[in-house]
Parts: C-alpha cells; sequence; structure tokens
C-alpha cells in the first residue's frame, strides 16, 4: 500500500493534467485516489488479483497501469493511441522504476486502437487473455463490443465515470452488470465519481 501511494504522489506533484480531445478520443486522466478505494474492493472481491492480466484501454500519461503493477504487483498492459501521450507514459515508467516504485513489475505501454487484436500482439500478449480491462469514459462502448464479441466468459470489464458523464449506469450488449461502485472521496465534489463493473456471461 506504501508504493500506492508514493504513486499516486508522484502523479500529483509531477505531471500536469491535461483535459483536452486526443488522435482517437477525449483524454481526462483518472483521479487515483478514487479509483485506489475502488482497487481495494475489486481485491477483496477476487474481481482483481495478481492473477489477473489488467488492461488500461485509452491509457493516457500511463497513471493507472503504475498504480496497478507498482502499488498492487499486478501485472498490466496500457494501450494508448495518442503519440504524445506513449511517450508520456513510457517516460513516467522510467521515472518511477528509477524511484524503485514499481516493485518489480513494470507495466508495459503500447501505441494503438484498444479494439484491434495486433495492438495486443506489438505488446506480445493476446486480447483473448486479459480478463479485468479498465476505461475512463473513452470510447467505452467501443472496447464493450470488442470484450463482448472476442473475450472469454468471466472477463470484467471496469468503467471508471461521473455523474457529469453519465446519470446512470450505461449499459452494454453482451456484458452484464455485476453493480456500480461509488468511489467519491470528497463530501464537496459536484459530481459523483463511479466504477461500473461488468462481466461477460
Amino acid at each position: 500500500m506504501k508504493k500506492a501511494k508514493e504513486i499516486m504522489k508522484y502523479f500529483q506533484e509531477r505531471v500536469r493534467y491535461r483535459n483536452n480531445y486526443t488522435e482517437m478520443g477525449l483524454y481526462m486522466p483518472s483521479e487515483l485516489s478514487e479509483l485506489n478505494e475502488g482497487i481495494a474492493i475489486l481485491l477483496e472481491a477476487g474481481i482483481l488479483g495478481k492473477d489477473s492480466v489488467f488492461c488500461d484501454a485509452g491509457s493516457g500519461d500511463g497513471r493507472v497501469s503504475a498504480l496497478i503493477s507498482g502499488g498492487y504487483r499486478i501485472p498490466s498492459l496500457g494501450v494508448e493511441f495518442d503519440r504524445e501521450l506513449v511517450e508520456t507514459s513510457r517516460q513516467n515508467m522510467e521515472n518511477l522504476r528509477e524511484l524503485g516504485l514499481l516493485n518489480g513489475v513494470t507495466p508495459r505501454i503500447t501505441r494503438g486502437d484498444f479494439t484491434l487484436d495486433e495492438t495486443y500482439g506489438s505488446a506480445e500478449e493476446d486480447f483473448k487473455d486479459v480478463n479485468v480491462f479498465f476505461n475512463f469514459w473513452n470510447n467505452p462502448y467501443d472496447i464493450a463490443r470488442k470484450i463482448a464479441s472476442d473475450s472469454p466468459r468471466d472477463t470484467f470489464f471496469l468503467l471508471s465515470y461521473n455523474t457529469f458523464l453519465s446519470h446512470k449506469p450505461p449499459e452494454f450488449d453482451g456484458l452484464e452488470s455485476e453493480g456500480t461502485l461509488d468511489i467519491t472521496i470528497s463530501d464537496e465534489a459536484s459530481a459523483k465519481s463511479l466504477l461500473g463493473v461488468y462481466r461477460k456471461n
């Protein structure tokens, strides 16, 4: 847990937020302190664990993959299409490795479209071997459709969003909702931060 806190501190202090449109969608950095609340619940429920293969579909600056791998020793892959963000991600991983914060589990960062098999192949990963996908409202229907079509049963899809983006839990054909976690930390937040949990049955 100490490593997780240090990784969150790294991104809070050193990495400038950038909310804008990229080559493939809208980039909005995940709030790691809120997501970390959800991770604790997912670990306890057995949805996440050291046997998981985790993919952040639309990984931005790599913060979620860094938290998952460095903080919890779970193998992770970050898939990002935007060239600038991929370079930023790789530099962040190098910085975190030099600081000793990746726990010997360095996330893989690859550039490409997260709906294409060859993107995963470029990172020596098979799409069907990923059993937990994460997305922070970046073309979520595209990755959900890919999971419903190509992933094996019991693959999980975690969708992070807030009530500014959607007032009710989204529905995805072929995926069943396992519930929605309220991961809001601040009592003064103007919008609730939510983590939708979906499973392919």
